[in-house]
């Protein structure tokens, strides 16, 4: 992260394009969320909202898979949770933010392997919510933006991408290796080669 931070100041300092967080005058606040229940049945029950299911339903589907994957992740990397609860807690809390106005899904933690092997617990995810949440509620995310380029911290999801493929190939049986290979080829249209 510190060669990430370093790298970036530099590139900005060469001219470099890069991200540009709000520029207005950081002030400190609370900023509570507040209910939007009304909102959102509103659009729910609006040709509008209709209008986006087709979006809405496939990405909330996308996030059931993408949470399974994570589970099947763990327990490859030897620790096993149970997915009925796993997904019970993590359904409720995505319809627990919506009702407070926001438009992301919360999910599973993506590449348990990596943080595992970095030493990282239980802990490490109760201190990374209770931070992100603090900043959240200060108005602090675009200060912290200013401080460590946004470029810097998107070489976590590099890592992360590494080390699921890594996973990958070292949990199929090696005969399989070429199917897990062929499916990082791109397809167009997706699912069809001609």
């Amino acid at each position: 992260m510190v060669v990430g931070v370093g790298l970036a100041w530099l590139l900005r300092a060469i001219g470099a394009p890069y991200f540009q967080p709000s520029s207005a005058p950081y002030q400190f606040g609370l900023h509570v969320p507040t209910p939007a229940a009304g909102d959102l049945f509103a659009l729910m029950t609006s040709a509008t909202g209709w209008q986006y299911l087709s979006v809405i339903f496939p990405m909330g589907l996308f996030n059931v898979v993408g949470s399974l994957q994570n589970l099947e992740s763990a327990e490859a990397a030897g620790d096993r949770f149970e997915t009925r609860s796993s997904l019970l807690v993590n359904g409720v809390c995505s319809v627990a933010a919506a009702f407070l106005g926001s438009s992301f899904p919360t999910t599973i933690y993506i590449g348990h392997p990596g943080w595992k092997a970095m030493g990282a617990r239980a802990g490490y995810s109760v201190l990374n919510g209770f931070v992100i949440t603090l900043l959240c509620l200060v108005g602090g995310m675009t200060l912290v933006l200013r401080v460590v380029p946004l470029e810097a911290a998107l070489g976590i999801l590099l890592w992360i991408g590494l080390i699921i493929t890594a996973q990958a190939f070292q949990e199929v049986p090696k005969h399989q290796a070429l199917a897990v290979a062929w499916d990082w080829f791109p397809r167009w249209p997706p699912g069809r080669w001609f």
